[in-house]
């Protein structure tokens, strides 16, 4: 159905409690309603997308209309009846019904996802830091009255989620207003961001909390108190305001808070296009569409939301001419980088399926100019940057690099196979028989590096066939000779010694990768706080945090609260636990070869050489080509080493897991550093750099978090270091 019109004979109470409304959205407090629909002028769709772009992405046209209004009008309660009577009318000739299901579309839109139907309590979830846990917002009360406040917001929120929703609101007045034992505090943005989504209705809502006036009262308090620190969190409380402005029908204010969203943030698309529809419900197609142009710009979805929008309806001629033009447009600009891919090429080197393409970039440039809108875009995608020749070119050394590397992962697994102690590498055999079924569509680098790894089971292989035996010891100016005998070494610290690496004997094999971390100074910390650190000593340290399947072979369970693939960082572990793992993982060893990092070890090895708030600068906008954070993230942990390194080819020193250190947290009192820095016992160990769900802020390469030794967040995780041998 298309969204909410404010000019139309069905109110805004009657829209929340439609049919076809919830109908779309069933189950959404729980489930994250999905499947939404609308109608759509077929002359007008065909402008947009073809049939086949629509499947790929997941959308469905439905021709089977009268069956769909027949279900309808065999609902008796009134409401509905008035639903059903609107939706009929759209539906006349010449319009079809699209479906689609929103975590399934592929493009980029997130924002969308969390605005484009005001229905679903969900949505709560996609703004961002509105689901902070009440341990990190403790952690930055400064009084007791913010303490008592973020309490009760908490309270709220836990009702919110059980559909209390007058009880949440009653919670959120205390955190703003106060109670008879705590004064309020009303400058925290998320309580009138929840106070604002409760007034403002969705579906399956209390109808008499609703009350648009007081919704976009809170979304304006939410988005002053917010601008500051929470640029993007504004944004999205403005876009908010908006919309209940639009639905009392004051234009003019609606257009006032929608800009005010853009301002705070540039990027979301959903601001231009409901700034888009409002100056078109004005009246004004002349001022509406070069805004909606700028919507299809952040995602071309936009395009087809607007064909099934009602204010767009009003002027569907005026909306098919602007597409019209935007398509040409679009293959100007496409076309004009499809002839700069095409020359000059020798497309006779190219295999004969990379050749395709030609034929393909060939055809667009012949007729492209009547292909629907997303068509046009979606070929861009695939052709249009300045670097496609030099990604073909790549793509091809990838399929090159790519055959290599698997004849020498067929040699490798026949190797293991006939190997007397193959017990030791059944754990790889799964992941390089994977290779060879799904490896050709990996990147390059991943390969490549893929290789580094199985090269380390080569040495183990070998290892094992041989070893090298004191065969005469060394004289007075005689060297000592040896012979190499068959069978594996006597003893399992020789084999641990070679590869640098955890090695489980009697099980599945699992590897820690270390960089090795030089000696060197450095100015940790920030500020009043910043002092000089000698590390006196090298290192080595995990490339990555400790994963799952890293932590389950040696501990035999798994803590993480976010589970499903073995590469996650694992989650949920205690100081107390890191410690366990430690010391079974020395007792593999033979020898006390791991510990934790220190507090200034940490520091040092995530500066990798900076002076700047991160490892790659100070610009905190750079912060999702490194880190997995609470504004990319989606609240959950994420595979490690999918993000930049630092200079020192260490991962995820930023966000996705917080990372224990030895030390008990307290002031900084010392300068050497490769012992603990701080005092030699507290209440709190040190817990840096961020987890999934934290502000950037708080992923600064000098910023300090502590916690109970026992305790554990879920997003506490750890890395290893690894002495190095005294020279």
């Amino acid at each position: 159905m298309s969204a909410f019109v404010f000019d139309t004979h069905l109110s805004y109470a009657d829209y929340l409690q439609a049919k076809a409304f919830v109908g779309d959205l069933s189950e959404a407090t729980r489930d994250a309603g999905r499947a939404v629909s609308m109608n759509v002028a077929r002359q007008t769709r065909e402008i947009i997308a073809s049939q086949e772009t629509l499947a790929r992405e997941h959308i469905e046209v439905q021709h089977e209309l009268m069956q769909q209004i027949e279900d309808l009008q065999r609902e008796q309660i009134e409401v509905q009846e008035k639903a059903t009577r609107e939706i009929t009318r759209a539906l006349s000739d010449g319009f079809e019904m699209l479906s689609y299901g929103l975590s399934e579309i592929s493009w980029g839109i997130s924002d969308l996802k969390a605005t484009f139907h005001w229905g679903f309590s969900e949505m709560i979830a996609q703004i961002g830091h509105m689901k902070d846990t009440l341990s990190d917002l403790l952690t930055i009360a400064k009084t007791p009255v913010q303490t008592a406040a973020y309490n009760h917001f908490e309270i709220a929120r836990d009702a919110f989620r059980q559909g209390l929703y007058k009880e949440a609101l009653d919670e959120l007045a205390k955190a703003v207003e106060g109670d008879h034992t705590s004064p309020g505090y009303k400058i925290e943005w998320r309580f009138h961001q929840l106070r604002g989504v409760i007034r403002l209705g969705f579906a399956d809502c209390d109808m008499t909390l609703v009350d648009l006036a007081a919704a976009e009262e809170s979304f304006l308090a939410a988005a002053r108190y917010a601008r500051k620190d929470y640029a993007e969190d504004a944004g999205r409380a403005f876009l908010s305001a908006g919309w209940a402005a639009y639905c009392q029908g004051k234009m003019v204010d609606a257009v006032k808070h929608t800009t005010e969203s853009l301002k705070a943030h540039p990027g979301l698309g959903e601001a231009y296009f409901q700034c888009s529809k409002i100056v078109m419900a004005m009246g004004h197609p002349e001022k509406a569409l070069p805004l909606l142009g700028k919507a299809i710009d952040c995602d071309p979805f936009f395009a087809l939301k607007a064909a099934g929008d009602g204010d767009f309806k009003k002027q569907e001629g005026n909306l098919r001419a602007f597409l019209e033009f935007l398509c040409k447009e679009k293959f100007k600009q496409v076309s004009a980088r499809v002839i700069r891919f095409l020359e000059p090429v020798t497309w006779k080197e190219f295999p004969e399926d990379f050749r395709r393409l030609k034929s393909r970039a060939e055809q667009f440039l012949a007729e492209g100019i009547s292909w629907p809108l997303l068509d046009i875009i979606h070929l861009g995608v695939e052709f249009g940057s300045d670097g496609a020749k030099r990604n073909l070119r790549e793509e091809i050394a990838r399929h090159k690099t790519f055959q290599d590397i698997a004849s020498r992962v067929s040699k490798l697994l026949a190797k293991i196979s006939s190997h007397p102690k193959k017990r030791l590498f059944s754990g790889r055999k799964p992941e390089l028989q994977g290779f060879l079924e799904t490896g050709g569509s990996r990147k390059r680098g991943d390969i490549e590096s893929f290789w580094e790894k199985c090269e380390q089971d080569t040495k183990r292989a070998e290892l094992w066939e041989r070893r090298k035996v004191l065969d005469r010891p060394a004289g007075f100016l005689r060297k000592a000779q040896y012979r190499e005998e068959a069978g594996p070494p006597s003893s399992r610290k020789i084999l641990y010694s070679l590869s640098l690496d955890l090695v489980l004997l009697d099980g599945p094999t699992t590897t820690i990768e270390f960089v090795r971390v030089p000696e060197g100074q450095f100015l940790m910390g920030e500020k009043v706080q910043s002092h000089k650190v000698t590390i006196t000593k090298p290192f080595m340290l995990g490339r990555y945090p400790v994963t799952q399947i890293q932590w389950e072979a040696v501990m035999g369970i798994n803590p993480s609260r976010f589970k499903g693939d073995g590469d996650l960082p694992v989650g949920r572990v205690p100081w107390d636990g890191a410690q366990n793992f430690i010391r079974r993982l020395n007792a593999m060893a033979g020898e006390n070869a791991y510990r934790l990092p220190t507090e200034a070890e940490w520091e040092y090895a995530c500066r990798a050489g900076t002076t700047t708030k991160y490892s790659f600068g100070g610009d905190p906008a750079n912060l999702g080509t490194y880190a997995w954070y609470g504004a990319n993230a989606s609240g959950v942990t994420h595979i490690v080493g999918q993000k930049l390194p630092n200079a020192w080819g260490l991962y995820d020193m930023h966000g996705n897991v917080w990372e224990w250190c030895n030390d008990w947290y307290g002031e900084y009192s010392s300068s050497s550093a490769n012992d603990p820095e701080g005092p030699s016992e507290g209440s709190y160990r040190v817990l840096r750099g961020g987890g999934f769900y934290s502000d950037g802020s708080y992923c600064r390469s000098a910023d300090r978090y502590y916690f109970y030794p026992d305790g554990s967040l879920y997003s506490s995780g750890f890395r290893v270091v690894r002495v190095l041998p005294a020279r």
